[in-house]
């Protein structure tokens, strides 16, 4: 895996990230 992705969560879709970094969505919404 790469480490070329600075602001991911500001290119990415909540459901995107919970993907990719295995965030629970759930907690995404939490910080929005």
């Amino acid at each position: 895996m790469e480490k070329r992705l600075p602001r991911i969560k500001a290119l990415l879709t909540p459901g995107e990230v919970a993907k990719r970094s295995g965030v629970a969505v759930s907690a995404l919404h939490f910080y929005e």
